[in-house]
């Protein structure tokens, strides 16, 4: 089965390069049949190294989404639908222009496709990391739903989570529940893989094998107001599946809990504190927001990063541990 691979981009021009390089760098490179790079209006200096990396390979083909639109950007979802509707691939792989690839990926999830032939998507283990010297490498350890007994539920309540740059779907499950929703500006990739949860099965590959990056411009790093943006998608996914709405407090008391690790592992401990609380009142029956409002009163900053560090040291090594940049 030959793939489609997404690149969406958006002011990256420094990072898009390494992006597309990940991509060629594949040990399976053989089954991609084309890399779409869909600018979304970016400024010229993206402009300039988007219309250098034409040349890079046959299979790139740059879409000038945004370039001639009287309002830039028109958002991630629509410039993903646009270029997913230029392809005819049979599976598609999405990645974000400031991410990259490890070598094996495809390798890896073509071999999880290609054993279960039920499995509609499947997404990876993921390294958070910001460029600078002295920082630190973080790493998303998913869950996998692939043995779930009923994964609607589970993403509900479970989110992975799954990052964008992490999957390859079949375009079945892609045209089944439809275009990522153009009305969600932030966290418009959870409402669409809770669509997929609903209609397909969704597997993990355990391997970190994608770098995402964090740096000040993202969407999601921008965090004075993601609860809101968590209680909207949380009410618009519940009512699509009305069995929901009661948890819609118990997914939102997790969502305020790891805000609130963000917050104090920031430093920001009044305001992690605050998250805390909020996790509790909606769901005062779970250990860990009591636990780390405790030892946010304790320990300060300090004990949460020792905390922090010593239940990372506990989990599994993975195949990108030590390459952050």
């Amino acid at each position: 089965m030959k793939i489609a691979v997404i690149i969406t981009c958006y002011n990256e021009g420094q990072y898009v390069e390494g992006a597309l390089q990940s991509v060629l760098d594949q040990s399976a490179s053989h089954v991609i049949e084309e890399i779409i790079i869909s600018d979304d209006g970016s400024d010229q200096p993206t402009l300039a190294v988007l219309d250098r990396l034409a040349d890079r390979d046959p299979r790139v083909r740059i879409l000038f989404n945004g370039r001639f639109t009287e309002a830039r950007p028109n958002g991630l979802a629509r410039n993903r639908n646009y270029a997913i509707a230029q392809t005819a691939a049979p599976l598609i792989a999405l990645l974000d222009a400031d991410d990259t690839w490890d070598a094996r990926k495809i390798e890896t999830q073509m071999a999880v496709i290609e054993s279960a032939p039920d499995t509609a998507l499947v997404y990876t283990s993921f390294e958070l990391f910001q460029d600078g010297p002295g920082t630190e490498s973080e790493y998303g350890i998913v869950r996998d739903l692939a043995t779930s007994r009923d994964t609607a539920l589970d993403y509900f309540l479970n989110d992975p989570p799954i990052v964008p740059s992490t999957v390859l779907m079949r375009r079945a499950i892609f045209d089944q529940v439809g275009r990522f929703d153009e009305a969600i500006t932030v966290f418009e990739d959870t409402d669409f893989f809770f669509r997929c949860a609903r209609k397909g099965r969704l597997a993990a590959a355990s391997e970190c094998l994608v770098r995402k990056r964090v740096h000040s411009s993202a969407i999601t790093s921008k965090r004075d107001h993601l609860m809101k943006h968590h209680a909207f998608v949380a009410m618009h996914v519940a009512f699509q599946e009305p069995r929901l709405i009661p948890l819609v407090g118990k997914r939102l008391s997790e969502r305020a809990y790891k805000l609130g690790n963000v917050e104090s592992s920031h430093g920001n401990l009044t305001t992690g504190r605050c998250l805390y609380k909020l996790s509790v009142r909606m769901n005062p029956f779970q250990l860990k927001p009591w636990l780390a409002l405790g030892l946010s009163y304790l320990g300060g900053h300090g004990m949460m990063v020792s905390v922090k560090r010593h239940l990372s040291s506990t989990r599994p090594h993975n195949t990108l541990q030590g390459r952050a940049k």
